[in-house]
């Protein structure tokens, strides 16, 4: 099973695309913590960026 962007899910998973995620700080701490342990330092960076749960880095010039 995969959902629309190809993505392999795992077994057992139903995405509801139309689904509205309740987010709070507990929450979004907890998702932190888990993209951290799963991914190197920078690219974590990356993924809590585009997940909203950190802001933009400064840009440089």
């Amino acid at each position: 099973m995969s959902n629309r962007a190809g993505f392999a899910l795992p077994a057992g998973i139903d995405v509801d695309l139309g689904h509205t995620i309740i987010r709070d700080p507990h929450t979004d701490h907890e998702a932190m913590l888990t993209v951290a342990s799963w991914l190197p330092t920078a690219e974590a960076r990356d993924v809590l960026e585009v997940l909203g749960l950190v802001g933009p880095r400064a840009k440089e010039d």
